[in-house]
């Protein structure tokens, strides 16, 4: 990443000195004195924090549910050379509730699993485990 010179930052400072603008001013010129390997190591670093906050709410494991049926779904029609168009038909369903169920914008309820596992010829297993 380039370091940008004093005048260029200065073009990107707002025509009235604010508080606002002597802060952003400030934070650039820092972020410009970081090497490259300083800049991956704290943005890994805020990355790493901001996952750890969302790990402790109970949306972000509902989430990773979707995500993970969704991507074994997926998985299974690419194994088993499947279309979303032939799954809508072993299914019964039209080929936009397919994807709109494969968007992971969806709910999924055990039965729609369940149909979806078995129009795949496979068998869909919930399970428990204790937090590690």
């Amino acid at each position: 990443m380039r370091r940008f010179s004093d005048s260029e930052l200065n073009e990107l400072e707002y025509p009235d000195e604010t508080p606002g603008s002597v802060l952003a001013r400030e934070i650039r010129e820092e972020c410009n004195k970081l090497t490259m390997q300083e800049r991956e190591r704290l943005l890994a670093e805020s990355f790493t924090s901001i996952f750890e906050q969302q790990e402790q709410s109970t949306s972000f494991w509902e989430e990773m549910a979707i995500i993970e049926f969704t991507e074994s779904v997926l998985e299974q029609l690419e194994l088993k050379n499947i279309s979303k168009a032939e799954l809508a038909e072993r299914m019964n369903v039209s080929p936009d509730y397919i994807a709109r169920l494969l968007g992971g914008n969806r709910n999924l309820t055990l039965r729609t699993m369940v149909r979806v596992a078995r129009a795949l010829g496979c068998e869909f297993g919930c399970h428990l485990q204790p937090n590690s």
